[in-house]
């Protein structure tokens, strides 16, 4: 199968901080068969006051994307 041919995953989670949801989507990206599927983890910036679940990620040596326009806080004012 081709790259063309792969069905895209393109996961999307609000932060990487930790949690469940983390988790979820690493593991669902490093161990779905990569022969069929293409998949992309994209995820916003953890707030200051929260631990990171970056390490999850890393661990599983998954690139990822992270976004610092997404996060929890929009504006402090």
């Amino acid at each position: 199968m081709s790259s063309s041919e792969k069905i895209r995953v393109l996961r999307i989670i609000n932060r990487f901080n930790i949690g469940g949801p983390t988790y979820n989507a690493a593991y669902l990206t490093k161990y779905l068969d990569p022969e069929i599927f293409e998949t992309k983890l994209v995820g916003g910036a953890k707030d200051e006051s929260e631990a990171s679940s970056e390490y999850i990620i890393e661990n599983l040596g998954i690139e990822t994307t992270i976004v610092p326009e997404m996060k929890r806080e929009i504006s402090k004012t």
